[in-house]
């Protein structure tokens, strides 16, 4: 199988837009594909570059072990929150389900 690594996306060159980016390499020594930006239900180029997600954590479902379950802390507006979402390749993503509600804490650094 493929080695996932995930990395932050900082989409817009001013500030916000941040978002979470995927390679891919058949061994840790590589070669590595390019980096791509995840592709999660319901969320557009324009939710990547207005939205906040400030990174993931990844693991194998505990529920279905041949898909991956991401865990993704979200800022929309001044709405902050805690969210899941599953993938069968990792690139791809179910849409956002909020599990915990979070406190936002100014300023935020970019």
């Amino acid at each position: 199988g493929l080695i996932l690594l995930y990395a932050r996306a900082n989409t817009v060159f001013k500030g916000g837009g941040r978002y979470v980016q995927v390679t891919a390499a058949g061994s840790l020594t590589g070669p590595w594909y390019h980096w791509r930006l995840l592709k999660i239900e319901g969320y557009d180029d324009a939710k990547i570059e207005a939205g906040n997600i400030y990174c993931a954590a990844m693991n194998s479902n505990p529920v279905d072990p041949e898909m991956i379950l991401g865990v993704f802390p979200v800022l929309m507006g001044d709405q902050a929150t805690i969210a899941i979402a599953v993938s069968c390749d990792g690139v791809h993503f179910s849409r956002l389900k909020r599990v915990m509600k979070s406190g936002i804490i100014s300023p935020r650094p970019n």
